[in-house]
């Protein structure tokens, strides 16, 4: 779907980063692929990618447990804002992400790991034919710390309220970061990524 690509795009974009600077040790941080529980394990921190083509940092949440950071692992939500774009310098697209991914993979057990990766989200050599959007940023990405003060419903603000986790079997929410300021740095995984977390204009 529409939103699937989207939401691909944007962690494709994040794992293209962690190649840039990490080589073929990127690889195996990716998680999104297989639908665990957060995008990226970046050591000691989880990372979960939001990519949304809005004017404003609307995401989509799709379970009570999404944003719900592992036991002493923090989480930081990593925001990706796109618009779309003719053909350019700075413009890309599913297929071309791919395509560079598969290029820069170096060692056989990551190009491998990256078939792997990419065969379960069905991905084949006709991927760059059938999606030919482009688009490029329409803001700096922008990492938020998911702690206490963040806007998230999991099972923990759920007991703290009082509520019945179990009451709520399925629950899919949008969250507006625009003008949040939340966290301080960003991990230094994705540091040369994106913007620390500030007040949007």
């Amino acid at each position: 779907s529409e939103g699937e690509e989207i939401g691909l795009v944007g962690e494709l974009l994040v794992l293209s980063h962690l190649v840039s600077t990490r080589g073929d040790e990127a690889f195996p941080s990716w998680r999104g692929f297989a639908a665990e529980e957060h995008d990226f394990d970046l050591g000691p921190e989880d990372l979960e990618v939001k990519t949304t083509t809005s004017e404003r940092r609307r995401h989509w949440i799709s379970s009570i447990t999404q944003l719900q950071p592992t036991p002493n692992r923090p989480l930081w939500l990593l925001s990706i804002q796109l618009t779309g774009a003719a053909p350019g310098d700075d413009d890309f697209g599913l297929g071309t992400l791919v395509e560079s991914l598969r290029r820069s993979a170096v060692s056989p057990a990551a190009r491998i790991l990256l078939e792997n990766q990419l065969g379960l989200l069905g991905s084949d050599e006709t991927l760059a034919s059938i999606y030919t959007r482009r688009f490029r940023l329409r803001t700096p990405p922008k990492a938020f710390e998911v702690s206490k003060a963040f806007p998230a419903i999991t099972p923990t603000t759920l007991e703290s309220a009082g509520l019945r986790v179990a009451a709520f079997p399925r629950v899919t929410y949008q969250v507006d970061l625009t003008g949040v300021l939340i966290g301080g740095k960003p991990p230094a995984a994705i540091s040369g990524l994106c913007e620390g977390t500030g007040v949007d204009v």
